[in-house]
This record gives C-alpha cells, sequence and structure tokens, in this order.
C-alpha cells in the first residue's frame, strides 16, 4: 500500500509543480477580479496539500523521522479543501466529455476569440483533440487526487506514532 501512495505522490508532483505556479499568477489577477479568489485558494490548498503529504511520505513513512504534529494539522485541513476540487474536476471532466457538442461549442468559442484578436487560426480539428486531452488528463488527475487523499488519511492514522504531541 506504501508502495502505490508513493507511486501516486509521484503521479501528482508534475500537477502540484504547474498549479503551483499556477497559483502565483492566478493570485495576482483575482487581485483586480476577486471572483477568482475561490479557485485560487482551492489551488493553493491542492499545492500546500501535496508539498506536506510529500513530506510526510519522504521523512515519516521512508525514513521514519518524527515529525510535527502540525504537520499531519495542515494534511488534514488541505486535504478537505483538495477533496472537493478533486471531486468537482472529475465531475466538469466526465460532463464535458460525455458530450461532444460541448466540446465543438468551446473549439467555436475559441475559434470567434481568435478571428476577432486578429490570430490565425488552426484548423478546428486539432483543437477537438487537445481539449479532449486535457480533460481525460485532468479526469485521471482528478481520480489519483482523491485516491492519494484517502491514502494519506489512512496513513496519518496508521502512523499516528510519528507525530510529536502538540504542545
Amino acid at each position: 500500500m506504501a508502495l502505490i501512495y508513493r507511486i501516486l505522490t509521484y503521479l501528482l508532483l508534475p500537477f502540484a509543480l504547474l498549479f503551483g505556479v499556477l497559483t502565483l499568477i492566478m493570485f495576482f489577477i483575482a487581485i483586480t477580479n476577486p471572483a477568482l479568489f475561490l479557485g485560487v485558494f482551492m489551488l493553493g490548498a491542492f499545492c500546500i496539500y501535496f508539498f506536506c503529504s510529500f513530506r510526510f511520505l519522504h521523512q515519516g513513512i521512508l525514513q521514519q523521522r518524527v515529525l510535527k504534529s502540525t504537520l499531519r494539522d495542515w494534511i488534514k485541513v488541505n486535504a478537505y479543501v483538495s477533496l472537493p476540487f478533486a471531486i468537482l474536476n472529475l465531475i466538469q471532466s466526465v460532463a464535458i466529455l460525455s458530450k461532444s457538442a460541448m466540446i465543438s461549442e468551446i473549439v467555436n468559442q475559441m475559434l470567434e476569440m481568435q478571428q476577432q484578436m486578429g490570430v490565425p487560426a488552426q484548423p478546428a480539428g486539432s483543437y477537438d483533440k487537445m481539449i479532449l486531452t486535457i480533460l481525460i488528463i485532468m479526469a485521471v488527475f482528478s481520480v489519483v487526487l482523491f485516491v492519494h487523499i484517502i491514502l494519506s488519511f489512512s496513513f496519518l492514522k496508521k502512523h499516528e506514532d510519528l507525530f510529536q504531541p502538540a504542545g
């Protein structure tokens, strides 16, 4: 089970790095548009969750080092935010994937925006494939994140002895 957790952790690593950079960029955009702060908050919570659970895996489970109890708290709190993030991503991806007309509509909107900006448009088929690939990747990411969070809670309970008592 620790091997599966380790594999899932390394599968999430590129997403955490990418979403970490995206969180910083979106934070500055959200300053001018506060409606984006919820998305920034969820992305940031995922990044914090990932890096705390990565530390728990390497220093706690693999190296058997004693960890501060605050690390467990950081993992739990950010996992509670990352769980709905994973579920919402999965629902969105599956909903769009199940309706190919929706993908075509998104592509048509992209092409219209490109024409308005004076950018030469690519063939619509290439955009369809790109969006389809992104949606599949996001669906897989969501499932991996969901399973990782469940395993994290399990390992936190199993390795309770690795954490220093608070105080």
